[in-house]
């Protein structure tokens, strides 16, 4: 699409209510109108969105800009010079996935960011996932500001490399102290103490941080894993940072002869595993049934990948197996077949 003048390439006007699902949105103009202004209510979902070219020192219109509401859904790509998403008056925003990127644009002296809550009123923006990356390299820029007093902004999960802006390379509440709190997010630096919100805390990943909330462990090999989910905690909690191979061995076999690994102590009632985008491998030569030690408790898997290394054998001793408590297995890719052994508990299978 091709927009001559000031106007946008599409724009939302106020009382309206759109959604723009799948094809591709690009503003061509060189004084840099945006590919979309929204002042309505608009959901975003499977499109391609550019931002348009700018010469050396240009200010202009971000790709997107929002004086409404607008929700953003996984396999939206947004990619500019400037800036990819600019917000301002009393609208709210969400944006559940997708990816954000400020390209390269070579010895040039644009400042930029890629997410800006700007010019007054009280616009919130929370950000639950995506990929938010600053990649000048000869300029500044933040790679999410909130830009205004009363602006506020609520990072729960998402991954942010790149960009400087006044010391902090990831997020800036910038000089007029918006509300900015920091519940998740992986990065490229350390956020800044002040925007992570209490309850939290900053772990290193090699030369990535990540934030979790106090009551997470955090697994970067089997030994860690294995202490996690042997304690006798009322809750278990466990985020991996890598790929493990765990052995189920180092489980302590609770059920002698049967295979079953129950997990946790006679008062545990969760066990949540986040693989957070990694693969859990469970070694064994035989069983690889898992458990909760407590048979009321509930058993959550999110978000990875999960296998064994049994080879060959009947369906309890090959598959992937899971006894005696409720399931919530959410987001998990399997690399064999599954198997429930709870008779009278709840299995629920979400994506």
């Amino acid at each position: 699409n091709v927009v001559k003048g000031d106007g946008a390439v599409v724009k939302i006007a106020e009382g309206v209510t759109a959604k723009i699902f799948g094809g591709a949105i690009k503003s061509t103009i060189d004084n840099g109108a945006a590919a979309i202004d929204n002042a309505g209510k608009l959901t975003l979902k499977d499109v391609k969105i550019e931002g348009a070219p700018l010469a050396d020192g240009g200010y202009s219109a971000y790709a997107v800009i929002s004086s409404g509401n607008l929700f953003i859904e996984e396999g939206t790509e947004v990619t500019a010079e400037r800036g990819c998403l600019k917000f301002s008056g009393v609208g709210e925003t969400v944006i559940n996935g997708g990816k954000f990127t400020n390209k390269d644009i070579g010895a040039r002296t644009l400042t930029s960011h890629v997410v800006d809550v700007e010019d007054g009123g009280t616009h919130k923006l929370t950000i639950n996932s995506g990929t938010f990356q600053h990649l000048h390299a000869t300029t500044s820029g933040g790679v999410v500001i909130c830009n205004r007093t009363n602006g506020t902004v609520y990072v729960n999960g998402g991954n942010f490399s790149g960009g400087n802006y006044y010391g902090n390379n990831n997020l800036s509440d910038y000089r007029y102290g918006g509300t900015f709190s920091v519940k998740g997010g992986t990065y490229t630096a350390k956020p800044a103490d002040k925007y992570i919100a209490d309850g939290y805390r900053v772990f290193t990943n090699g030369d990535k941080y990540v934030v979790v909330a106090n009551d997470v462990t955090v697994a970067t090999t089997k030994e860690e894993l294995a202490d996690a989910l042997t304690a006798v905690n009322e809750k278990i909690n466990v985020v991996l940072l890598n790929d493990i191979d765990l052995s189920i061995a180092s489980l302590g076999q609770i059920t002698g002869g049967s295979g079953e690994y129950k997990l946790g102590g006679e008062n545990t009632k969760n066990i949540t595993i986040d693989l957070n985008g990694k693969k859990l491998n469970i070694t064994t030569t035989y069983w690889s049934n898992l458990g909760a030690k407590n048979d009321d408790a509930l058993f959550t898997i999110k978000n990875g990948t999960m296998t064994s290394s049994q080879e060959t054998g009947t369906w309890n001793s090959y598959d992937v197996t899971f006894s005696n408590c409720d399931y919530v297995i959410e987001n998990v890719v399997f690399e064999k077949a599954i198997a429930f052994d709870n008779t009278g508990k709840s299995v629920s299978l979400k994506d």
